[in-house]
């Protein structure tokens, strides 16, 4: 097993797509700075190796084609299946007269897209402002610790995260491992980009890449729960689903192709 590291850096592009997915990494440090102003000795919870396992254990059922058996006893749906990308999702509480929650899975099967490659285009955050549209800005909190904004359509506000997230590297460079989780303590002391922002207070999302040893590509499965509060439409929800990941994986995949690790120059150990 082994780490990788990060560069950070603020930036903004112009886009009307939501963001769903923000499959993201930390080292494995875990040393608080007092940077945004917070304070310098915070009590955080590292993400453990027990959650990495859990994952990779969930990840392996799909791998092996297990998974789907019991579906619908769990109350998952199948909402999308196109191009080898499949899209599952399973209420969460109750419904309201406009809005429902979901938790959503992630099936994929990328044959164009190297595991190493894939992984540093969406880690290298000075890489990932330049093709991810829906990106408004982020920035580092700290080693462990993101703040990262996304659009929303207008009228509706942008939403913004304060998240801790990790990444392992397994079995030399075959699989590779991603877990992102909101950090609350932190997040009532960091300040939006902007006043009228939403505040996300449940992100949490696994993402587990595989390499496919009947291609130079991999296999990807994404488990995500992403709660951005206030009102959001049904016929927003449902456009998430139908337009926004396959969106997303889509533009990931060139962005992939293009990445070269020099890129990776603003990163530290």
């Amino acid at each position: 097993m082994t780490e990788l590291s990060e560069g950070v850096q603020v930036s903004h592009h112009s886009s009307f797509e939501i963001q769903t997915m923000h499959c993201l990494s930390l080292p494995l440090q875990f040393r608080t700075r007092s940077t945004f102003g917070l304070r310098p000795h915070v009590n955080l919870v590292m993400i453990s190796e027990e959650e990495f396992t859990a994952a990779r254990e969930e990840a392996r059922k799909y791998f092996v084609g297990r998974m789907e058996e019991c579906d619908s006893k769990a109350g998952w749906e199948e909402v999308l299946n196109k191009d080898s990308i499949k899209l599952y999702r399973r209420q969460m509480g109750s419904e309201s007269e406009h809005s429902v929650q979901y938790e959503y899975r992630v099936h994929a099967t990328l044959t164009d897209m190297h595991l190493l490659n894939a992984a540093m285009s969406i880690w290298d955050m000075a890489f990932r402002s330049k093709w991810d549209v829906n990106l408004s800005s982020f920035k580092s909190l700290g080693s462990h610790l993101m703040y990262y904004e996304v659009k929303y359509p207008f009228p509706m506000c942008n939403r913004d995260y304060v998240y801790k997230r990790a990444l392992r590297q397994y079995d030399g460079d075959k699989e590779i491992v991603m877990l992102a989780e909101t950090e609350p303590v932190v997040s009532t002391q960091t300040p939006s980009a902007h006043s009228k922002n939403v505040r996300v207070g449940d992100y949490r999302q696994i993402t587990v890449m595989k390499a496919d040893p009947n291609s130079s590509g991999m296999h990807l499965y994404m488990r995500y729960v992403d709660s951005p509060g206030g009102w959001i439409p049904s016929w927003l929800v449902n456009w998430c689903v139908s337009m926004a990941v396959p969106n997303f994986l889509d533009a990931w995949r060139k962005a992939s192709k293009e990445y070269v690790p020099s890129q990776q120059s603003s990163s530290s150990p």
